[in-house]
């Protein structure tokens, strides 16, 4: 959080206020004036963590009306920015020979999640901006020998939450097409295959 907006209830025949703020740690007021019309103002580029006064006079007309005095001065203290968490639970399914679907949990107070994923073989990542309600993703037109990597953000704010940093990267292959040849081989072969590297989907 950087900012604090105050408010006041409009006082009768005012021709305006007089706003006075600082940080609690400091000496001195910065003073605003603002109209008749406005008893609102937002405090901008405050320290996190930081305390700060504020106080308001309201303006009279130099004629028959003269300046209130001002209300007492009240204290306000800037919440610190929270780090969200990185996803977790994080899961591939539904692999084909061309796609595989990765979820991972929902993340309290995300405003989205951002999806890396390549192919391990390659340099840079393919970028997937998603947001809070959307938990999945399908990554298609996969080349079915290659072996994929994927990482997830939890998005922020920018304002009470901050991003959080990536997951660890996973690892995942698409699905391999086992032969009829290769089940013939015998049962002994078959137990031997790798879940995570082979899933029954034909039989040829």
């Amino acid at each position: 959080e950087t900012t604090i907006s105050v408010a006041w209830d409009a006082v009768e025949n005012a021709s305006g206020y007089k706003l006075l703020w600082k940080n609690k740690a400091d000496a001195t007021y910065t003073p605003v004036k603002l109209d008749a019309s406005t008893t609102s103002y937002t405090l901008a580029d405050l320290d996190g963590g930081a305390s700060y006064c504020w106080k308001v006079q309201a303006l009279g007309d130099n004629g028959a009306y003269l300046n209130s005095g001002y209300t007492t001065a009240r204290t306000v203290r800037i919440t610190e920015p929270v780090q969200l968490v990185a996803p977790t639970g994080l899961i591939a399914t539904d692999r084909t020979e061309t796609t595989i679907s990765v979820a991972w949990d929902a993340v309290e107070n995300a405003s989205g999640y951002k999806l890396l994923w390549k192919n391990k073989a390659d340099a840079s990542y393919t970028v997937v901006k998603l947001d809070a309600s959307t938990t999945s993703y399908t990554l298609a037109d996969l080349d079915g020998a290659a072996t994929y990597c994927w990482k997830v953000q939890t998005l922020g704010d920018n304002n009470g939450y901050l991003n959080s940093s990536y997951c660890a990267t996973q690892t995942v292959k698409p699905s391999q097409i086992i032969s009829a040849a290769i089940l013939e081989l015998g049962d002994e072969l078959f137990d031997e295959l790798d879940d995570e590297d082979y899933n029954l989907l034909a039989l040829r």
